[in-house]
């Protein structure tokens, strides 16, 4: 057994060691480092958060855009496209119908404005002896 004497000599040491400078400044030390490591830890995962948060909203869109294209394919598909390309482009009729072309609005504008246009259809108003004579001689009856 140990003295008493040897036992506060014992807690002595051990009262100094943990009251001494050299530990707290230690202790300071590893405090300083563990939070700089946490520090980092907590940036990283915020960073990483942030980039799953777009990497999300990316998904999300091109999702959309998918269910766009396949609405578009359908309807590509579809023989109510098939139909409409037929009867524009190509000109085609159900039987029973009837085609109208009618002309384009700036058709219409180009036609009105250009003076030869009016010419023509004041020409064909005219009667054919009238054109000839202007056809030779320049000059109008």
């Amino acid at each position: 057994m140990r003295s008493r004497r040897e036992r506060q000599q014992h807690e002595n040491v051990f009262y100094h060691l943990l009251h001494s400078r050299a530990l707290l400044a230690a202790e300071v030390i590893i405090l300083i480092l563990v939070s700089i490591a946490l520090s980092r830890e907590v940036i990283t995962r915020y960073t990483v958060q942030r980039e799953i948060r777009e990497l999300e909203k990316q998904y999300g869109e091109l999702e959309r855009q998918n269910v766009e294209i396949g609405s578009v394919i359908s309807y590509l598909e579809s023989d109510a496209f098939a139909e409409e390309e037929a009867r524009t482009k190509l000109g085609l009729k159900k039987e029973g119908e009837s085609v109208i072309l009618l002309p384009r609005a700036d058709q219409i504008v180009e036609q009105s404005s250009n003076p030869s246009s009016r010419d023509a259809a004041a020409q064909n108003t005219r009667s054919n002896t009238s054109r000839w004579w202007q056809y030779f001689f320049g000059t109008r009856i």
